[in-house]
C-alpha cells in the first residue's frame, strides 16, 4: 500500500475537525493519520514553530493516485506532498517516538480512521522495551549494580541513554527504592538474629 505525507498544512488555514471532515467525506481515501504539532521548536532560534498538521494518507485505488492527483485535493492549503518510504516509521514520527530530542507528543493525539493498525506501530518497540525494563528491575534485585553509576553505564551499553535521560528521577527512584528495600530487610533480620541468640 501506498502512503503520501502531506506537509506544510497549517492549523491556522483549517481547523481540525474541518480537515478530518474533508478526510471523511472523500470515499477515495481508505486510511489517514495525523496529528497536530504545537510544541515543536525552531533550533535556530528556540521559538515555537507555527501549528501545523502532519498527515499521511493512503487511497482505495492508489495506482490511480499520483503524487500530483494528491497535490490537486491538497491545492487549496499546500502542494507540498512526498510519497513514504515506511509506513510504521511515519506514524511514530507523528509523536517524534523515535526522536527523544524533539517534544514528546501523546499517542492518544493521532487522529485516524485505524487506531489499531496505527497503535500495532508502536506495540514491538513498547515490547521491547518493557522486556529491557524487566531485564534492568531484574538485575537491581539481584544487586548486578553497585552503584547508581553502574545504572548509567548499563542503559549506555545498551543503547538506551535517551531513555535514561527522560525518565531519570523515575529510575532513580526506582533504584533507590528496592535497594532500601533491601538493606532495611537485611537489618531487620540482623536485629531478629540478636534477639534469638
Amino acid at each position: 500500500m501506498k502512503y503520501y505525507e502531506i506537509e506544510n498544512l497549517y492549523c491556522e488555514n483549517i481547523s481540525c475537525n474541518d480537515l478530518i471532515d474533508i478526510l471523511n467525506s472523500n470515499n477515495e481515501i481508505l486510511e489517514y493519520y495525523g496529528i497536530i504539532h504545537d510544541s515543536d521548536i525552531k533550533e535556530e532560534t528556540g521559538e515555537i514553530k507555527k501549528q501545523h498538521y502532519h498527515l499521511f494518507i493512503s487511497y482505495n485505488d492508489y495506482g490511480r493516485y499520483t503524487i500530483d492527483k494528491v497535490r490537486e485535493f491538497f491545492k487549496p492549503l499546500t502542494n507540498r506532498i512526498n510519497s513514504v518510504k515506511s509506513f510504521k516509521k511515519a506514524i511514530q514520527y507523528l509523536v517524534h517516538f523515535n526522536d527523544k530530542n524533539k517534544y514528546q507528543y501523546s499517542i492518544d493525539n493521532i487522529f485516524t480512521n485505524n487506531k489499531d493498525k496505527m497503535l500495532k506501530c508502536f506495540e514491538e518497540k513498547e515490547k521491547s522495551l518493557n522486556d529491557f525494563l524487566n531485564d534492568f528491575i531484574d538485575k537491581v534485585y539481584h544487586f548486578n549494580f553497585i552503584s547508581f553509576v553502574d545504572v548509567i553505564k548499563y542503559f549506555k551499553e545498551k543503547n538506551k541513554t535517551n531513555y535514561l535521560i527522560s525518565h531519570y528521577t523515575y529510575l532513580k527512584k526506582m533504584y533507590d527504592d528496592i535497594i532500601n528495600s533491601y538493606e532495611c530487610n537485611y537489618n531487620n533480620e540482623k536485629e531478629e538474629n540478636k534477639k534469638c541468640s
